[in-house]
């Protein structure tokens, strides 16, 4: 697993909740990609279904978040069923992030928990400026954004966005990025070293943010 899967795993199993044992509790996760969080999932207890716009996983099911009448599709046969939801590194790949935004909290279950995680789109990096993504539509997103719509949903006590990806775990993923770029990875390493010893600690900003919201 990439080092940004393992710390983005770290966070997210941090505030995954235990399910209950009354009865059965399901997750749903939103662009699973590869299904690495499903093993939190299943060991907190939760039944488990990952969807994607390009499965990539078997049991994964399509969906394009794209498609408002696709998510409504999914809104009439779920709604208010799922207990955690996860969108983890998902809405930057998105033409209408808004539009998937504002329609998690129908498919969350009362005491339900939705779990969003999101490049910051200030991010300073401490290494080297990676290459654009060719897959993101966008830079990243900044708490604010996402307030302006979560915060409908939310009340301010049942909203909370943190940081992640902090100097520390920055580090390590530039690190990681510089040393998997076979091509000119002397010379990266070069830059990096530079970058870093110029870099004032004070501008720094995490590369991600955690959105957790409780119905």
């Amino acid at each position: 697993m990439y080092i940004g899967d393992r710390i983005r795993f770290r966070y997210i199993a941090d505030v995954f909740p235990l399910a209950p044992k009354d009865k059965e509790y399901f997750c749903l996760d939103l662009g699973c990609g590869a299904q690495f969080h499903r093993v939190i999932a299943e060991t907190h207890g939760f039944k488990y279904t990952g969807m994607d716009k390009d499965p990539e996983y078997i049991g994964t099911l399509k969906i394009d978040l794209d498609n408002e009448k696709e998510i409504l599709n999914l809104i009439n046969a779920n709604k208010s069923f799922y207990s955690v939801i996860l969108c983890i590194d998902t809405l930057e790949h998105l033409k209408d992030p808004t539009l998937c935004l504002s329609y998690l909290p129908d498919l969350l279950s009362e005491n339900g928990r939705l779990i969003i995680h999101v490049p910051n789109k200030n991010q300073t990096h401490v290494l080297i400026e990676p290459e654009k993504n060719e897959e993101h539509l966008r830079d990243g997103f900044t708490a604010e954004e996402i307030k302006s719509t979560l915060g409908k949903f939310f009340t301010s006590d049942k909203l909370w966005i943190m940081p992640t990806f902090l100097y520390n775990e920055a580090i390590a993923w530039d690190l990681n990025y510089i040393l998997s770029h076979a091509f000119g990875t002397k010379k990266l390493i070069e830059i990096g070293i530079e970058k870093l010893l110029k870099f004032d600690i004070s501008t720094f900003v995490p590369y991600g943010l955690l959105i957790l919201g409780d119905k």
